[in-house]
């Protein structure tokens, strides 16, 4: 079971049941965490706990991200802690159980064929530039990973409206009563 920097500050009872997401490590070929999902494993906010019950099941292989998702956290742990929503050394323990955990992670690369992907998905949704390299960094896991069935995890209305229009399940944080595909 990994242990995530959100775990220091509330911890999880043991008897917690981690499954009650359904049985998802079964049901699903991976997860796809855009960068507003992936902050809440390593920063306490209101959703944190729906996010670390939803990953501690999984293998490290059903978890997928986009190389720009470990920058856009690491500048949100920061701008925290600048605005002093986050002491130092809670920040800087998040950074370090991040920086450790997201190599375990299946990382798609940005390379031609997601800043291609991306021009596309601006045109069709008009998302922002760095949502579109999200959801195009998740188009293009799904292509060359050969996985079929990716739960698309974010907390943007916009971004999870693109998603489910470019079939994609979608899971938004902060609807964690709802079942995940």
């Amino acid at each position: 079971m990994r242990r995530y920097a959100v775990s220091f500050l509330f911890p999880s009872p043991a008897s917690l049941c981690h499954r009650r997401f359904f049985g998802i490590a079964a049901s699903v070929d991976g997860l796809f965490f855009e960068s507003s999902a992936l902050a809440k494993l390593f920063v306490m906010e209101e959703d944190s706990q729906s996010m670390i019950d939803l990953v501690e099941p999984l293998a490290q292989a059903q978890k997928l991200l986009s190389s720009l998702g470990f920058v856009e956290v690491h500048s949100a742990i920061r701008r925290r802690e600048r605005a002093r929503e986050l002491a130092p050394a809670h920040a800087d323990q998040a950074i370090a159980i991040m920086s450790a955990e997201i190599p375990l992670m299946m990382e798609q690369t940005i390379n031609s064929s997601v800043v291609e992907t991306s021009r596309l998905m601006i045109d069709r949704h008009g998302l922002r530039a760095l949502d579109a390299v999200q959801l195009a960094s998740c188009h293009v896991a799904r292509a060359t990973i050969g996985f079929s069935n990716i739960v698309f995890v974010a907390s943007d209305k916009a971004l999870l409206a693109a998603a489910r229009s470019e079939d994609f399940e979608v899971w938004d944080p902060k609807k964690a009563s709802e079942r995940v595909p």
